[in-house]
């Protein structure tokens, strides 16, 4: 039962750790955001109809020519594809088959 206390603990120690650089990741993902002038919806469904498929994930980005993007992986047909979405104009920047 000490070990498991221990284990508790430990794992609640390593959280209050991590706490901080979580948080500073969801300000620069608010950030993105408010810079967003299409919403995730709408981005889910540009990334949708691309492939006539179903999204799985998405989250907002930061391209390295500093544009806002929208990442969505899209399942059609048992293939994934990645697709990046402009946050300000909703054209698709990138869609490529993950494999």
């Amino acid at each position: 039962m000490k070990f498991i206390n221990n284990i508790v603990l430990f794992s609640a120690f390593l959280f209050t750790l991590n706490a901080p650089i979580a948080m500073a990741g969801d300000a620069k993902d608010l950030q993105r955001l408010m810079e967003a002038k299409i919403s995730m919806t709408e981005a889910i469904e540009i990334a949708e109809k691309a492939h006539n498929g179903k999204a799985i994930e998405a989250e907002i980005d930061s391209m390295r020519d500093g544009k806002v993007v929208y990442d969505v992986v899209v399942v059609k047909d048992n293939r994934f594809y990645d697709l990046s979405i402009d946050a300000i104009d909703g054209s698709v920047l990138r869609n490529v088959e993950d494999k």
